[in-house]
């Protein structure tokens, strides 16, 4: 799940506008769902029919198991552009490259993820999916830097939003805002069989 997380990335990351580096990424994005309808987008050229292709394969491929996309990077790398900026909650990246080295590093501590895709909008560039995955909380990760949370195997759900912003034929930005603490708060709640153990 490389855009989704309940743990912190240590990773060096580029403010959007400058070459200045960051400790962390901005802190929110706003991103309004267009107007729109409430059943699946209706592609009216073949243009809007590709872009939407597209968003969902960058939905399953980023919101799934990282180990999974990696077969995928050639197909990934060709619709996204060279100076794509992606925001989530748990990461922010400027570059293709960056992209690439993080769905490299396979930081999932949710695996096991299944992506359903609820409702989808295309609103002329911008192709928005609002999305639900249940995963299992399998590897332990690090809250704070210091503080080591090991996996409870329980499952997990979250739900949230992404918005491909096409310039184009190519994806030049990812936002993907989910509630990050309520991911927290299920990680981090015992599961039965801990609380039965006790």
């Amino acid at each position: 799940m490389t855009l989704l997380g309940p743990f912190d990335r240590p990773v060096a990351l580029k403010l959007l506008n400058s070459e200045v580096l960051s400790a962390t990424p901005p802190a929110s994005v706003i991103v309004e769902w267009p107007e729109g309808q409430s059943t699946p987008a209706q592609p009216s050229t073949p243009a809007d029919e590709r872009r939407l292709d597209v968003a969902r394969f960058l939905a399953q491929a980023l919101l799934g198991d990282s180990g999974e996309v990696v077969p995928q990077l050639a197909r990934l790398e060709a619709v996204v552009s060279e100076s794509i900026v992606v925001w989530s909650p748990s990461m922010y990246t400027t570059s293709r490259r960056e992209l690439v080295a993080a769905i490299f590093d396979h930081d999932d501590a949710v695996t096991s993820t299944s992506v359903e895709i609820v409702d989808e909008v295309i609103s002329g560039p911008r192709v928005c999916l609002e999305w639900r995955i249940t995963g299992v909380f399998n590897n332990a990760g690090f809250l704070n830097d210091d503080v080591l949370i090991e996996p409870s195997h329980s499952e997990i759900e979250a739900a949230g939003m992404l918005v491909c912003t096409f310039e184009d034929e190519y994806v030049s930005r990812i936002c993907c805002p989910y509630d990050r603490i309520a991911l927290l708060e299920q990680v981090l709640t015992p599961s039965a069989n801990d609380l039965a153990q006790r």
